[in-house]
């Protein structure tokens, strides 16, 4: 072994700069030394790195490929167009066999490393190492696996050793002879280096900023979910880099499979996975039946294979990924209220919370998010020059079009409104899970029953119905619902959480006819069958919150959501297509009606006078899939006509337009804003 000069030790990166995981490679029976010494020799002879790596007592079939991408944030080896070559700094390593040298790679490379020898000239637990990670060092680690790593590099290596009677580390003589050698950043230091950390050393592309200018039709018309990519963060960019070089040159799904197998230990699924997810990103064009390859986007991306320039490609084809940066504008979420954002705001597909977990993990790795705590991200001063620099898609124009209720108005578009109830949605997503606070699920529920148009008023209290929700209408017609809201932390109702006889009991105590019970996810085929045994409506959170955005596109009456009641069990919303098919279907009659009028207006021949037999024979001639009646051209008529509406006049058995289609929006309009004011004072 020769002693490498301490003045040739690698100058430490400066703390955000460096990696924030230590490799991990098998160890088997000859340790993390032993095993890096055997990739050093892999790559070295120039294998392949498709070829599994052989360490003597381990069982792993990690490739080559894998074991230096997870290497390479340490600066030993390095990406060569898709083959790798080591380091100037492993190579010193490999020639002189200096452990020492390695050490000192380590700890400039790594961060909590040095530190923690720092730390360990006495004696401490992992507890503790773990706790001065979090509060000294601001890192945001929930568990203990990434300062175990490190202790097991460090026992390899000798600088430490683990004192059994008190289950504790400390330093070798060697680890505090190295520690004299090393320089080590301070917490006061790294609390300073975190105020600048996030702004990065390099801009977006031009072409890259180019993908942002979007429209609202293009921001709305993304697809919702990013998709599966292996490995960690840290590997992200890495895993897709090497994909694009792979396809640089076309390949059949085949050879995909098998790289991906080989490079990455995946199956053939997972492979079509990330391959389906390259494609929705525009990295990857099918080019025949079987062959694909990448596309000039992705190989102009792969040039630099900047995080940042990826994040705008993700944003130009994916929701929600500059937007969720938006949601951070007003301080500090968690996860859960940013998935709840990303569902209710912009109909990102599930609970939301895997697909968050990948945008953070593409916006950290771009320096445009941060840990905020250990459970909470916050945007960084790059991200907030990012935002605005790119276009933003609207939260209200996130909108899910119902295909059953637009194909019975056949080729006539619907005027679907976009939904307005953002804060709702997210508060009924975030309030469900709050399980320590169930007052504040029981209001969400009052309010969104009030927002479905029911009169819903919020109860609670020991022995009572959370919420009584009333239809309001004739007594003939009118009916009771008392609604239970059921919150629960890990996000399930069983049914053991449900007492059925007590819920039957408030549903006679207030005279009502039906039972709600809303709650996160309820699980178990019992609590369905219970459910429909004590004539029980089972509402979880998704199936409120779809309820809520479909009646702000078709507003049904209380005595439509009655047969919703009266379906026992898991809400069925299946059971309201036919009512919003029949309220759809006479809003496109209204204004096909007011549009043949309106453009008959000035027709030479009928003056503009039109009987109703005349306009059932242009209706039926310009939109045949509507299959309309007589009878419902004369109710139309008759309903525009009427001396409130008076939107069409009548001259015996003739109809003319009065005004434009503009007018008559504008008066039903003021109609409706009349009968949604609360203050009859405010009324003229």
């Amino acid at each position: 072994m020769t002693i490498v000069p301490i003045e040739q030790y690698p100058m430490p990166r400066q703390w955000p700069m460096r990696a924030q995981s230590v490799p991990n490679i098998p160890r088997g029976s000859v340790g993390m030394v032993g095993s890096l010494r055997i990739i050093f020799e892999y790559v070295a002879n120039g294998t392949s790195a498709n070829v599994p790596v052989a360490i003597p007592g381990s069982s792993s079939n990690v490739t080559l490929g894998v074991c230096c991408q997870r290497l390479r944030p340490t600066g030993l080896v390095r990406d060569k167009k898709g083959s790798w070559e080591l380091s100037p700094e492993a190579g010193v390593w490999a020639l002189s066999g200096d452990d020492a040298f390695l050490a000192a790679t380590l700890c400039s490379n790594i961060k909590f490393m040095g530190e923690i020898l720092y730390l360990l000239q006495e004696p401490k637990t992992i507890s503790e190492l773990q706790a001065a990670a979090n509060d000294a060092y601001h890192l945001p680690w929930k568990r203990t696996s990434e300062v175990s790593r490190r202790l097991v590099w460090f026992r390899d290596l000798g600088l430490v050793e683990f004192l059994d009677y008190t289950l504790s580390y400390v330093l070798t003589d060697f680890g505090k002879s190295f520690l004299e050698h090393i320089d080590v950043t301070s917490p006061e230091e790294v609390a300073k280096s975190l105020e600048d950390e996030n702004r990065p050393n390099y801009t977006a592309s031009p072409w890259a900023m180019e993908l942002c200018r979007l429209s609202q039709d293009m921001l709305a018309a993304r697809k919702p979910s990013i998709g599966y990519c292996p490995g960690g963060k840290a590997e992200l960019v890495a895993t897709i880099s090497a994909y694009v070089s792979y396809l640089v040159d076309d390949k059949t799904k085949g050879d995909i499979e098998q790289f991906s197998a080989e490079n990455y230990g995946i199956k053939a699924s997972s492979a079509d996975s990330m391959l389906n997810m390259l494609s929705g990103i525009r990295f990857v064009e099918r080019i025949s039946r079987d062959s694909y390859r990448a596309t000039d986007l992705a190989k102009r991306w792969n040039r630099d294979a900047s995080p940042l320039d990826l994040c705008c490609c993700l944003h130009a084809s994916c929701s929600f990924v500059f937007e969720l940066l938006r949601e951070l504008e007003s301080g500090p979420k968690t996860r859960a209220e940013l998935s709840a954002a990303a569902v209710a705001k912009y109909d990102v597909g599930g609970d939301g919370g895997s697909e968050v977990l990948k945008r953070t993990h593409f916006l950290q790795l771009a320096g445009l998010l941060k840990d905020y705590r250990a459970a909470e991200f916050s945007i960084t001063p790059a991200g907030l020059e990012m935002l605005r620099k790119v276009s933003i898609q609207n939260a209200d124009s996130a909108v899910v079009r119902d295909s059953a209720d637009i194909a019975k108005g056949s080729a006539v578009a619907a005027n679907v409104k976009s939904w307005e109830d953002g804060e709702l949605l997210t508060e009924l997503r975030l309030s469900a899970r709050d399980s320590s606070n169930p007052d504040r699920f029981e209001k969400a529920c009052a309010d969104a029953f009030n927002a479905l148009g029911f009169k819903a008023e919020w109860l609670g209290g020991s022995g009572k119905t959370d919420v009584l929700v009333s239809a309001q209408s004739a007594a003939k017609y009118a009916y009771r619902v008392t609604v239970d809201a059921k919150s629960s932390a890990n996000g399930i109702i069983s049914e053991s959480q449900l007492n059925f006889d007590t819920l039957v009991d408030h549903r006679k105590l207030h005279n009502a006819q039906f039972t709600v019970v809303v709650g996160p996810l309820f699980q178990g085929e019992r609590i369905v069958a219970r459910a429909k045994k004590h004539g029980i409506v089972l509402m979880d959170v998704d199936a409120l919150c779809e309820l809520i955005k479909l009646h702000d596109r078709v507003p049904l009456s209380a005595q439509d959501y009655k047969a919703l009641f009266e379906s026992y069990g898991n809400a069925d919303l299946d059971m309201l297509i036919s009512a919003r098919g029949d309220l759809t279907r006479s809003a496109v009659l209204l204004r096909a009606v007011m549009s043949c009028l309106v453009s008959q207006s000035d027709d030479e021949v009928t003056d503009g006078m039109l009987s109703a037999r005349e306009i059932y024979v242009l209706l039926k001639a310009e939109y045949p899939d509507l299959l309309l009646s007589l009878d419902e051209i004369d109710s139309m008529l008759a309903f525009l006509s009427s001396p409130v509406v008076n939107c069409v006049g009548r001259a015996k058995s003739e109809y003319y337009a009065i005004g434009s289609l503009n007018e008559a929006s504008n008066k039903l309009r003021f109609y409706a804003n009349v009968c949604s004011m609360v203050d009859k004072g405010t009324m003229l």
